[in-house]
């Protein structure tokens, strides 16, 4: 199962088949009823006009939650009721916990950490995530008994199906679907919403980049071939060009991931420099993206660095906000797909402004790199769209 392993690449060709781009065209509904879900909630958190610099992230990362868990697991985990409450509230917390071991080595050990409080906690946060886990398993093991899977309109059943339907198929067990969800799950609740929040905060200082950007979503919301029955279609949000050039532009400024990787052979950096096996070495995309030999006034907020004709002109792995080569981020499209809807849906509602400046956020790593204090915005409701 290491990475390079053909175990490792044979599990990332299966898992890799929910993100391909004519399956995640299917779930564009739920993207959107998520979405709407988010608005209905932003308005009440920002109708009263006097309201001003509030927190938009924790409203992001239940929208992202949502999108994700349904497309990943084929159920609303979001309206299981109690349920879905205690799977998104529990996976925060679990992630939390895992953060702070790697900081205190001595948990390392395993009698220790067995012992320790932080064992039992993560240990009954991980049986409640097990429980709503187990219950779309046994849903899908019942559609299976029922004669559910195969052909469909001659469509090919890999592209229909879920990540959770397709391990099924293929045998996994139900500990290692499990530890796979929540693992997916995880890094989208750690990383889309955060991503997001700080392209709607280059957005806000922005406002020449925010209103062509909302031109062309309101170019496509009008549109009455692209927006049918309250959605957005597919097509459509890949035609969001612009809006994807800010978002690019946005993770080069503010990447949150960190690499961390122990060699498996020695890694000649140049004639000088010979890294040896086995030493963990980290790449930080933050240094990287604002390298002034790959990145003109590395500060500067300028979506046209995406253009095709200047992106060719770049060395392929001087971008780099989630990971590259073999081991890049499986979800990576997902992620922008996500991104993308739920921006375009802020954008098209509210005018969006910011109290805070560039230079007075502060960073912090907790898993990823993220503000120490969740960025304030104030959003104000368009009268006419």
């Amino acid at each position: 199962m290491w990475p390079g392993g053909e175990k490792w690449k044979l599990r990332r060709k299966m898992l890799s088949r929910p993100f391909m781009t004519k399956a995640l065209q299917r779930h564009n509904p739920c993207w959107h009823k998520q979405c709407e879900r988010m608005l209905v909630e932003t308005e009440e958190r920002f109708q009263d006009s006097d309201k001003k610099d509030c927190i938009l992230v924790d409203i992001l990362r239940k929208c992202t939650f949502g999108m994700s868990s349904e497309t990943l697991m084929g159920v609303d985990v979001t309206q299981e009721g109690e349920d879905g409450a205690l799977f998104c509230e529990s996976l925060g917390d679990f992630n939390k916990i895992l953060f702070n071991r790697i900081f205190r080595p001595w948990l390392f050990v395993d009698w220790i950490w067995r012992l320790s409080s932080e064992y039992r906690k993560m240990r009954a946060l991980g049986e409640r995530m097990q429980k709503v886990t187990y219950k779309v398993i046994q849903k899908y093991r019942e559609i299976q008994q029922d004669g559910g899977n195969g052909m469909e309109n001659g469509e090919d059943v890999e592209l229909r199906n879920t990540m959770i339907e397709i391990m099924i198929r293929n045998g996994v067990g139900e500990k290692a679907i499990f530890d796979e969800v929540t693992t997916m799950l995880g890094v989208a609740n750690d990383t889309t919403p955060l991503s997001t929040e700080f392209t709607i905060f280059m957005l806000a200082l922005h406002q020449e980049h925010q209103e062509l950007c909302r031109q062309e979503i309101d170019r496509a919301y009008e549109d009455p071939t692209k927006f049918k029955n309250g959605i957005l279609e597919f097509e459509a949000l890949k035609e969001l060009k612009y809006l994807e050039r800010c978002i690019l532009e946005s993770l080069r400024i503010h990447p949150i991931t960190i690499i961390l990787k122990r060699l498996e052979a020695p890694l000649k950096v140049d004639e000088d420099l010979t890294i040896p096996k086995d030493v963990s070495v980290i790449v930080a995309p933050y240094v990287l993206h604002h390298l002034p030999q790959y990145y003109h006034n590395p500060e500067k907020f300028d979506p046209d660095r995406f253009l095709l004709e200047n992106i060719r002109e770049r060395h392929p792995y001087a971008y780099i906000p989630l990971s590259g080569g073999p081991r890049n981020c499986i979800g990576m499209k997902f992620a922008l797909i996500e991104m993308k809807v739920m921006v375009a849906t802020i954008l098209r509602n509210f005018e969006v402004s910011t109290a805070d400046r560039k230079e007075d956020i502060k960073l912090v790593v907790e898993g990823v790199i993220k503000p120490a204090s969740s960025i304030k915005f104030n959003l104000v409701k368009r009268q006419t769209m």
